[in-house]
């Protein structure tokens, strides 16, 4: 038998989590709309301008400005089940936020970045730890050295 016949239909288990990345203008955010899920059960968590591209649909958008926007997000997401998906767009503005409170608290550079990073993976675990569907956007953008 061959390791190909082994092959079976997959079977959906526990929420799906997605992470859709590219350049800006490549249709992320538009993509949201595709979602297999009727849009008033999708809550996208707007991190940077740009979700005109939904502004035809029924699905809600939130703003998020702070650390502290996210907090009281994710402490109403626990108690309600409203939203089968949560899609955070983007994930790089988010971090681009976190960085900036952590420049404010800290004046080594250096403590601001690892800080940053220690909080954005503990935001994405209370996320991931709802039991919920995400989709994350990340901006995919190319820095060139100029040396």
């Amino acid at each position: 038998m061959s390791i190909l016949d082994q092959a079976k239909p997959a079977r959906a288990e526990g929420p799906a989590h997605i992470l859709v990345h590219g350049e800006a203008g490549a249709g992320k955010t538009y993509a949201i709309r595709t979602l297999p899920t009727p849009h008033d059960q999708i809550l996208v968590l707007a991190c940077e301008p740009g979700a005109r591209s939904l502004s035809d649909t029924e699905i809600p958008v939130l703003p998020i400005r702070s650390v502290a926007d996210l907090r009281a997000v994710l402490v109403e997401l626990r108690e309600s089940d409203r939203f089968r998906w949560i899609v955070v767009d983007s994930l790089s503005e988010l971090a681009s936020i976190v960085l900036r409170e952590e420049i404010e608290a800290n004046k080594d550079g250096r403590l601001a970045y690892g800080a940053m990073a220690s909080r954005v993976r503990t935001i994405v675990a209370g996320f991931l730890a709802l039991g919920r569907n995400t989709l994350w956007i990340a901006r995919q953008d190319c820095d060139i050295d100029s040396q």
